[in-house]
């Protein structure tokens, strides 16, 4: 629709014919041309009126709010030494996978609160080159967080690998903890990312730096199975969404974790991701949305 507008504009500019000058024409030109300049350069849509709207906002399930005084982490460096032999869409490196699984298993929480900092990163440097991509959703204003988790994982060729998790002052680099873990051979990366979340939460209770109880004892340690009950079909699917959300690929990005919801409907990440995207479609920032 937004092409048709162009082409129309230009098609209508191209066939005026030369007069006297009009100040009111010429001021409605230019606002049709500043709008035709918006859509054609990408600025993020919104859903039409209707029946789409009211898909994507039954699908926008808000953010839960973090008790007061949770604290807020953001993902450092992560670092997956070793073969990652995962069916993954090419477009989509490992440490994203992983960096995503992470970040939509945190997002649900409300003892800690997640700061997204890799896509806001890029975001703000795009808006700042003025280079956004088509579609992109604003970066919007983000707080620092107050501390960063950064991880290790090696592959030790069969018989399992380690889990190195480090924990530092956002404000100081100053490493308030360091710890390791063992994670068996089979793990893909959903369980992969579940220990790190898992870890994650109880190194902050045991710091005494949680807002709240855990309140997930789903995610703890000792039921962070050896590999996760997702189907290989619903991970498939989900990496197609994630691929496509990377994109800012709205309705590709729906589909593919719809489809992961519907191989597999306990697929948490999947829903949390849905609902994030679902967000995002509808004008929320990267700040606000992850």
């Amino acid at each position: 629709m937004v092409q048709r507008t162009c082409d129309a504009e230009r098609h209508r500019r191209d066939r005026r014919e030369p007069g006297p000058f009009d100040r009111s024409r010429a001021g409605g030109a230019i606002v049709l041309a500043c709008l035709a300049w918006w859509g054609c350069a990408g600025g993020a849509p919104r859903p039409d009126t209707g029946t789409e709207l009211a898909e994507w906002q039954a699908l926008a399930t808000a953010r839960p709010t973090p008790t007061p005084g949770a604290p807020s982490v953001a993902l450092g460096t992560i670092e997956l030494l070793g073969t990652t032999n995962w069916d993954l869409p090419s477009s989509l490196q490992p440490t994203v996978v992983v960096s995503e699984l992470v970040t939509v298993g945190l997002l649900p929480r409300t003892d800690l609160e997640f700061v997204e900092r890799r896509r806001f990163t890029a975001a703000v440097e795009a808006e700042s080159r003025g280079t956004s991509r088509p579609n992109a959703p604003p970066a919007g204003v983000s707080e620092q967080p107050e501390l960063v988790l950064s991880f290790t994982w090696t592959d030790l060729e069969g018989t399992g690998g380690t889990l190195e998790m480090r924990l530092t002052d956002s404000g100081t680099g100053a490493v308030r903890d360091a710890w390791r873990r063992t994670v068996p051979a089979e793990a893909e990366p959903v369980t992969l990312a579940r220990h790190v979340t898992s870890g994650l939460v109880e190194r902050l209770e045991a710091l005494d730096l949680l807002a709240e109880p855990m309140g997930d004892p789903g995610r703890s340690a000792s039921t962070v199975n050896a590999r996760s009950d997702v189907t290989d079909q619903a991970f498939r699917h989900f990496a197609r969404g994630l691929a496509a959300e990377e994109q800012w690929r709205w309705d590709r990005a729906k589909a593919g974790y719809e489809s992961a919801l519907s191989a597999d409907s306990t697929f948490a990440e999947a829903r949390a991701a849905l609902a994030r995207t679902a967000r995002l479609r509808l004008g929320g920032t990267l700040a606000d949305s992850e």
